[in-house]
């Protein structure tokens, strides 16, 4: 059966999971039904993504392959109702899975929106994790800032070096960003450090 369960999920027996280096993370596109998951591996391999209302994840499921260089994957979730709590699921590998939620936007008519913003979260990702671990407990504590993170730039040190985004904005070691990046969609723009921007638009 595991033999099975690798070659429905894209690996092999002898490798039973690539491991998960980034995300799963979220980005809003500006379509109030949908939200894009996104997650990088390791290693070639294809991914499954669940949703649903709850942890359930009595949704649709969908089996993703990498679509952007170094194992990249992304994908859009639709069909969702504006302003709702959804959970998901990605699976990779035998046993390997990361979840996380979001809110997806409100209706077209709402009046108000609750949203956090920050940036400058370069060079220090120890204090970027505190800071993250802040916007958690304020979304934990009031659901309606579960919306979106406006960032202003500067996201890393060196932003044409790969290892700058690898161990500062996801540094897998660091709890409390995982958890933000997992269950809050970021938006944001390029700052001075991003240099020419090609691994800022890789990844955003």
């Amino acid at each position: 059966i595991w033999t099975l369960i690798s070659l429905l999920l894209g690996t092999s027996s002898g490798d039973l999971h690539a491991q998960l280096i980034k995300g799963p993370y979220l980005i809003y596109a500006g379509v109030n039904t949908e939200m894009q998951v996104l997650w990088q591996l390791a290693g070639t391999e294809c991914g499954l993504i669940e949703r649903g209302g709850d942890t359930a994840f009595g949704g649709r499921s969908h089996l993703r392959e990498a679509d952007g260089v170094d194992h990249q994957h992304a994908y859009t979730i639709s069909g969702l109702a504006p302003g709702t709590l959804y959970h998901y699921r990605v699976t990779h590998g035998v046993g390997s899975f990361a979840t996380g939620s979001f809110r997806t936007a409100p209706a077209s008519n709402a009046a108000n929106v609750k949203f956090l913003a920050y940036g400058d979260t370069r060079t220090y990702p120890a204090d970027h994790d505190a800071v993250n671990a802040e916007m958690v407990n304020t979304y934990v504590a009031d659901s309606e800032y579960q919306t979106f993170t406006l960032h202003a730039g500067d996201w890393v040190g060196s932003g044409d070096s790969e290892t700058g985004w690898s161990t500062e904005f996801f540094d897998p070691s660091r709890l409390n960003t995982r958890e933000l990046q997992a269950n809050l969609p970021i938006q944001g723009c390029r700052g001075n450090h991003e240099q020419t921007g090609t691994l800022y638009a890789k990844y955003w």
